[in-house]
Formats: C-alpha cells, structure tokens, sequence
C-alpha cells in the first residue's frame, strides 16, 4: 500500500531480536502463566462465591438437585461479569477508509488480528486494549485507540509506525503464551484500576482481590512486558524502516513535551486571560508545536531521562539502542509534516474539526458550537455554553442534554439528574438521554435504577420506531421539503459527502409538520445514493455507511430530532413521486441537493443526464 513506506533494505535488521531487551526463559513465563491463570480462577470464584454459599445452604438443595443450583450460580457469574465502557469517540469505517484499509494492511503484514474498533480519544498518544463484549464474557474486542492530537501533530507514515507497535501486542510473535500474559497484564490492572464505588455490593470481594493481585502480577511480569515493547518496536520498524521508527518516536516524544508544557502551561495562562477556554486551541498548538523538527536539544533532554520502574515502556535511549539507531541518524530523518495523519485519513477531519476552529476562532456561543464540542472537544467548553441557554424556552431543553452529555463525559454522576430535569421538560428528548444515561449506567447507585433506566429506553426506541415508520411513508410518497439547518450544518454536510468516494448523490429534506401519537416532531432525511463497486472496493458495507451519516447528523442536530438515512444503490429505482422530488430539487440547484447526481451514474434521477446539471 502506497501510504506505508517499505524500505526492504532495512526489513532483516528490524526483525532481528532488539539487543537491549532482556531475555524471558520459557520457565520463567510458564510460571507468569501460571500465576495469571490462577489469578482468573480465584476471581471468578470470589466473584460467585456469595450465590454459591447461598444456593447451598438454601434447604431446598436436596429437593431440587444439582444441575438448578449450577444453572443460578453460573446465571450470576455471567451477569456480575466486569464490564467498563471503552474509551474515546468510535469511529466508522465510512469516516475513515483509508485508516481502516491501512490499519488491516498492518495487520496482515505483522500477524496480528484484525481491529474490531478504532476509537478517537482526547490525549497525545496512541494504545491498543481488548475491551469485553458485554453480556458475553468469553469474547474480546481489539480497540486501537488513536489521540487526535497525536493525528493532529504527525504525519501519516510515522503514525503507521507508531500503529504496528500498537498491532504487534495483539501479535503472537509474542508467543502465544507471551501475548497472552502481556494482555492479562494491562487487563488484571484496567479491573484494578476500577473504583469500589462502582461495582455493587456483592461484587465488592471479586474487586478487592483484583486490587490485591494486579500490582503484585504487574511487578512479576514487568520485565516480560518491557521485553514486548521493544518487541512491538521493531514490528513498526519492519514497516516503516529502523530510521524511521528512531525518528518517529523522537519526534513524537519532543512534540508531546511541547504538548504537554502548552497544557501546563500556555492553557491556564489564556483561561485566566479570557475566563474561559481559548478558541481554536488545536491550531493554536499546530501554530506553537509544528514551528520545527524534533531538534537537537530535544534529543538530549529526552536521552537525560531515567528509565521508569514503574512504566513497562523503555526510555528513549533504550529503543533508540534496540533498533541500532544513532541519536544523528534519527535527528536528519526528523522533518516537519506536509499533511497531518488527521486530514490524511478522516474524512470529516477538515470539515468537522476546521469548521469547530472557526467557530471557537469567532468566539461561537451557540449550542451548535457546543454540539461540535461535545464530539471533537473538551466538556467543560460544552457545560460552560450550555449553561448560557438554560433559561431560553425554546432551546433550554437542548441546552440541558448538552449539559448533562458534557456532565456524564467528564464522569460527574449529576448529568443523570440533568438528563431526567431534559427528559420532564420535553419527551421528545427521552431516546437521547435514555441511551446516554445507559452508556453511563456504572453511575447510577443501584441496579433497581438501571433497570428502570433501560425499561424506558426501550419504551422510548419503540415509539421512536412507530415515528420513523411514518417518516418513511412520507418520504416514500415524496413528501420531502427542504431541510431547515444552519448555515454551518448544511456545510458539514456538503463537504463530507462531496468528499466521500462512496456517495454517488445525496440530499437532505424534512418532513413539514409531522404529528405522530399526539406528538410534533421536527425531522430531517438524508437520502444518499451509494456506488456498489466503490463500497465492494473499500471494503464498506451499506449500513456502515447509514451509522456514520447518523452519527454525523447527531453531532450537527439536537437529540430530540426525528432522524433518518435512506440508503440507494445508484443500480436501484426509487418510488416514483421520490424520484420527481430528487430529480426537481437537483435540476433547479436546490442546497438541499448536497452532492448532484452525475450523468448515467443511476437509475432515476441520475439518469437524466444534462438536466441535472
């Protein structure tokens, strides 16, 4: 693939076993796995130890025998089984295809699984985690988290590398029994790292023991999972070549000192200067780190630093020394980047996070700005807009989900309360909140309120549903009006669409005056036509598609908008009066026609050629 650099003249050195790792005998991991497998019995048997003693001690036992005993206490271990919610922004396949075919490539090349997640998250780094499938505790999601910072301030090829050292931790060249003790390690440390505060009573002694036994597991296994990382080091040198792994972890060390000194720094200067938090950060930190490369007295002050005890991954120097790197090789290999890995790889990266710059360059104060924020930025930037609209009685109720969502997010258990005060000023807002207060459900004090929680949410998915039904029945008859958005979402919206290589046509329309139960709903329909040989090419199934074009318009719409995608292919015919609506709003230049409908490209409005141009 063009955009991983394949240097073969470097290939052999890379593989070979990096020289400043120690060495981990078998006998030594037997034992590491030994140790973890009993650190994983013992848990599960702390965890249903109170249903068993229960269930045995009941004095009916005898009458009903074993196998019911078995089945409760076995229904217990699956329902008390760990769960904490992933972090970061998940992103679709739709919104970033040249990622995913990359990230897959990388994959394959160095034996690793294939990602199930790639999510975005708010810090200068880059990590790879196996997250528990809820409510089935015998499979495992591989996550590649990617900091937008770190997509923000580095280029696409030393990315690449920093992503193969991720994809080789899941990799057994390891070792299968090697990989698995390098997962059950950061796994026994992410249960300990849980508070007790947010597991329920009976789970209290399965937690205590995990915060009993991770640190002692972690310090047995520190030396085996140091060896890993200088392992994974040189997996990203087979892709990107030895010289270019060296530079791009200086670069991406000085960049994150500067990161960091202007987080420290720079952003309380300009809060306490502006009483709140300074618009267009992001290009105000492209502004102060991208001035130039990783320099010489980056690489001493970064050499200087000792070796952490506590942290499994080597010092600079060391890896520096393990891929056979000088310090002046890695500094004339170091060069500013001519496109970041951001507006490389994210589709939506310009027209979401430049569009959000603008709007904080402008000081923006509308709950717009605070959506985009929600998605792409920080809380307390949310809750502090938010705060502005409370008291409006036409956007109050908009106003406190923001608050709530932006609460919930930072982990402040008072954006439930925010969320039920939105729910009781307007109904229309029960979908939204309902779901957000279900991804936070660790926050509520008891089962009792989750289980109420979740009865509501799908009281209100169903009625939602029934509304959705008769938007499409409208839609289906031609029944569409423009769509009524501002003049950034109708933006947003053109430029990730023109953008995608997958969307043949698209428009946005509304349904006017749509009363369901009793109920008025504003709405929104995006109708995209999609083409077959370009989905089968990236590898994009059409409902990827759908959920990224939703998730688009749930950060560009309030919560309480009725919203739907109608996905076509460009060899399929619409509904007649549909077609006449799309074909006029096309032929007249309507902005509502986000991307026109090339000449033969589709069955229906693309099929009459000049008219629509």
């Amino acid at each position: 693939m063009s955009a991983i650099p394949e240097p073969a003249r470097e290939r052999a050195a890379a593989h070979e076993r990096p020289s400043a790792a120690h060495t981990i005998s078998r006998w030594a991991r037997f034992r590491l796995a030994v140790m973890a497998i009993s650190g994983v019995a013992f848990y599960h048997l702390v965890l249903v130890a109170p249903f068993a003693l229960l269930m045995i001690c009941n004095p009916w036992t005898g009458y009903y025998g074993v196998w019911p005993i078995v089945g409760v206490i076995t229904f217990f271990w699956w329902t008390l089984q760990p769960y904490h919610e992933t972090p970061g922004l998940c992103v679709a396949r739709a919104q970033a295809p040249a990622l995913f075919e990359i990230v897959e490539a990388l994959a394959d090349r160095i034996g690793a699984p294939r990602i199930d997640e790639i999510r975005l998250t708010d810090d200068y780094n880059a990590g790879a985690l196996e997250a528990p499938v809820r409510w089935q505790p015998w499979r495992k999601r591989q996550v590649l988290l990617l900091g937008v910072p770190l997509l923000a301030l580095n280029d696409a090829g030393s990315v690449c590398g920093f992503i193969a050292h991720e994809l080789g931790h899941f990799s057994h060249r390891h070792g299968r029994l090697g990989q698995w003790i390098y997962r059950a390690r950061a796994g026994w440390l992410s249960y300990a790292g849980a508070p007790f505060a947010s597991v329920s009573l009976l789970e209290r002694g399965a937690a205590f023991f995990a915060h009993w036994f991770a640190p002692r597991f972690s310090k047995l296994s520190f030396d085996y999972s140091r060896q890993c990382e200088y392992e994974a080091d040189a997996y990203g040198a087979a892709v990107v070549g030895r010289v270019a792994m060296a530079s791009g972890l200086l670069t991406l060390m000085a960049y994150g000192q500067r990161w960091q000194d202007m987080a420290e720094k720079e952003l309380p200067r300009l809060i306490a200067l502006q009483d709140a938090p300074p618009p267009a950060w992001m290009a105000q930190v492209q502004q102060r780190v991208l001035t130039r490369p990783a320099q010489a007295d980056d690489l001493e002050r970064l050499r200087a630093k000792a070796s952490d005890p506590h942290d499994t991954h080597p010092t600079l120097a060391e890896r520096m020394q393990a891929l056979s790197v000088s310090g002046d090789e890695a500094l004339r290999a170091c060069d500013l980047p001519q496109q970041v890995a951001g507006a490389a790889w994210l589709l939506d990266w310009d027209a979401v996070v430049g569009r959000l710059d603008m709007l904080r360059g402008a000081n923006d104060l509308t709950l717009a700005r605070a959506r985009l924020e929600l998605e792409y930025g920080e809380p307390e930037t949310v809750m502090d807009i938010a705060r502005r609209w409370l008291d409006d009685r036409s956007l109050g109720s908009d106003a406190r989900f923001l608050l709530g969502a932006a609460q919930l997010k930072r982990g402040d258990k008072d954006g439930i309360g925010t969320l039920e005060a939105c729910i009781k000023s307007d109904p229309l807002w029960a979908l939204a909140a309902r779901d957000l207060i279900e991804q936070h459900a660790a926050l509520l004090d008891t089962e009792a309120q989750r289980d109420r929680n979740r009865r509501l949410l799908r009281r209100a998915r169903i009625k939602r549903g029934r509304a959705l039904g008769s938007v499409l029945d409208k839609l289906q008859r031609g029944e569409l009006a423009p769509a009524t958005l501002d003049e950034d979402s109708w933006g947003i919206l053109r430029e990730v669409f023109s953008a995608a290589p997958v969307i043949a046509a698209a428009w946005c329309g509304g349904i006017d005056e749509l009363v369901h139960e009793q109920r008025r709903y504003r709405t929104v329909v995006l109708v995209l036509r999609l083409r077959t040989e370009r989905l089968q090419e990236l590898n994009l199934s059409e409902d990827e598609v759908r959920s990224e074009a939703r998730s688009l318009l749930g950060a560009l719409l309030p919560g309480s908008t009725l919203r739907l995608v109608w996905t076509v292919y460009t060899t399929e015919p619409l509904a007649p009066e549909l077609d006449a609506r799309l074909g006029e709003w096309a032929r007249t230049g309507e902005r509502c026609c986000l991307v026109s409908p090339r000449e033969g490209e589709s069955v229906g409005p693309g099929a009459r050629a000049a008219a629509l141009r």
